[in-house]
């Protein structure tokens, strides 16, 4: 029996097409493997930079994560001692094979410091104070709390200069940060890059 040319072709481009398709779903397992893997250590990147005792409300720290587990590091610290401290323990991670530490140092004067201070109780205790992640009654001025931990809005001073960075529920509420920041003594100017994302988003 002759069996035709057309059919050993359809028949051989089936085959492939068999053969191939296993291959494309397990090529796409290890992609999406993969990507989970990144997902994942980024999730622990962010959360031991969230936990480091020394992080607080006024430093800003912009981890991202690229090829080869390389983890940069952008935005700025109130404290030498946490630049230093956060490339080791980044480096522990499972994943993270090196950092880049672009982090800025920020002007550590007795001047600023007393800045820093008075604009949080500004903002968190005056202004703003339903985004206080503290018990009522708490805070800088309550000699209750380090300022430390994760909160929506940090404050970056050098210099009397400030920068306001993180989150708020309305354009209202980046407003009153500005106002808020303005009003406070030994200030001399502010940068408000907060972004607004309402209730109903986060």
């Amino acid at each position: 029996m002759r069996i035709s040319q057309r059919f050993v072709t359809v028949t051989i481009a089936a085959a492939v097409a068999f053969s191939v398709v296993p291959a494309i779903a397990q090529a796409q397992e290890k992609d999406d493997e993969h990507h989970q893997q990144v997902r994942e250590i980024a999730k622990e990147v962010v959360a031991e930079i969230r936990d480091m005792p020394d992080y607080g409300a006024f430093d800003w720290i912009n981890p991202r994560l690229l090829e080869g587990g390389t983890v940069m590091l952008t935005g700025s610290v109130a404290r030498a001692r946490l630049k230093t401290d956060i490339t080791g323990v980044l480096e522990k991670i499972d994943g993270v094979n090196n950092v880049i530490n672009n982090l800025i140092v920020l002007n550590e004067s007795r001047a600023d410091i007393e800045t820093r201070a008075r604009v949080y109780n500004s903002i968190y205790r005056t202004y703003l104070s339903d985004y206080s992640p503290y018990l009522p009654g708490q805070g800088p001025m309550g000699q209750t709390d380090s300022h430390g931990g994760a909160h929506p809005i940090h404050i970056l001073v050098s210099d009397g200069q400030v920068a306001l960075m993180g989150w708020v529920k309305s354009e209202e509420d980046k407003q009153t940060a500005t106002l808020a920041t303005e009003r406070t003594a030994g200030v001399s100017k502010v940068d408000n890059q907060l972004v607004v994302v309402p209730e109903t988003s986060q």
